[in-house]
C-alpha cells in the first residue's frame, strides 16, 4: 500500500471512493460540462474522476480533503460521495 499515493486511505478504501466517484459521474446531470472548479482549473465529472485516478496533484488535493473530512466527521469516506450520487438521483 502507498499512503502518499492514497493520501492516507488505504488502498481498498481508494479503490471503493473512486468507484463511487465513477458511479456519481456517471450519473450527474451535467456530466459533460465543466462545473468542478479546483486550483485554479475547471473539470468536467468525468474529467475530475479521471484526475483522482491518476493521482494527479488535483486528485491528490481532493483525496486529501476527503480523507480530513470523513475522519472529522467519523464516516467513510464514501459516505461524501452517496450523498451527492443520490442529490443526482433526485434530479
Amino acid at each position: 500500500m502507498d499512503l502518499e499515493r492514497y493520501c492516507g486511505l488505504s488502498e481498498q478504501d481508494y479503490q471503493e471512493v473512486v468507484r463511487a466517484l465513477e458511479i456519481w459521474a456517471s450519473t450527474h446531470p451535467k456530466k459533460n460540462d465543466p462545473i468542478i472548479m479546483l486550483m485554479g482549473r475547471t473539470f468536467t465529472p468525468r474529467q475530475f474522476v479521471a484526475e483522482v485516478k491518476d493521482c494527479s496533484e488535483f486528485g491528490r488535493s481532493f483525496l486529501d480533503y476527503l480523507r480530513r473530512q470523513s475522519s472529522n466527521a467519523g464516516e467513510h469516506p464514501t459516505k461524501f460521495i452517496d450523498r451527492a450520487i443520490r442529490a443526482n438521483e433526485l434530479r
